[in-house]
């Protein structure tokens, strides 16, 4: 039993530091980028409801569904690896910096109301590609993303 532990720990510490040593192309950063800002606003939209009220979630909600954001988000996603350590590096950083996202919003309703707000100047692609750019930005400023040399 003890050998199988010591294993299972050693490929857990593996895959951590495979997943640490990954890097992304410029274009791979602006995708992942670009599918946490997606995956984010749809899961706060969601998060918000109760902040927004009964009037303004369900306008957000549909604002979002119409965005184009979802096609934006399968669009980038066609463009990385799948199925190799490298994307499992993307979907890991995805899935967490838009759960992280998320998290800040519980509770701030002034953070909700700005979110929805948000959304209201998304309908356009130039619109939803400076917002894209701009988080992602922040994305590798904070090193939740590392683009390779």
């Amino acid at each position: 039993m003890r050998s199988i532990a010591i294993a299972l720990a050693a490929l857990a510490t593996a895959g951590q530091t495979a997943a640490a040593d990954q890097c992304l192309t410029a274009v791979e950063v602006g995708d992942v980028g670009r599918m946490v800002s997606i995956m984010a606003m749809g899961a706060a939209v969601q998060r918000c409801a109760a902040c927004l009220g009964p009037d303004r979630h369900p306008r957000a909600v549909q604002q979002y569904d119409s965005s184009g954001m979802l096609k934006d988000f399968w669009k980038a996603q066609s463009g990385l690896p799948l199925g190799n350590e490298k994307g499992d590096y993307i979907d890991t950083t995805v899935r967490s910096e838009a759960r992280n996202y998320t998290a800040r919003l519980s509770g701030d309703c002034d953070a909700c109301r700005r979110m929805a707000d948000d959304l209201d100047k998304l309908s356009t692609p130039e619109a939803r590609d400076a917002f894209y750019k701009t988080e992602t930005e922040e994305l590798v400023k904070a090193h939740a993303l590392k683009a390779c040399p």
